[in-house]
């Protein structure tokens, strides 16, 4: 599933925010085996606000 995440990403076919849903999706279905504080830290990526952070200090980087 992961492959198929990635794969489509690489290939354009989805967006960066797709990705990290289609991630907490896997996560919260247990199909990747994180720890709580690793599940609360793909949880707080999905907040609005944590996101938009998230993505500008991203840019600042790149």
């Amino acid at each position: 599933m992961l492959f198929r995440v990635m794969k489509a990403y690489i290939n354009g076919m989805i967006s960066n925010e797709e990705v990290l849903a289609e991630l907490i999706k896997m996560a919260k279905g247990d199909a990747m085996g994180l720890s709580n504080k690793e599940l609360a830290f793909y949880d707080a990526l999905t907040l609005p606000t944590t996101l938009n952070i998230f993505i500008k200090m991203m840019s600042l980087w790149l």
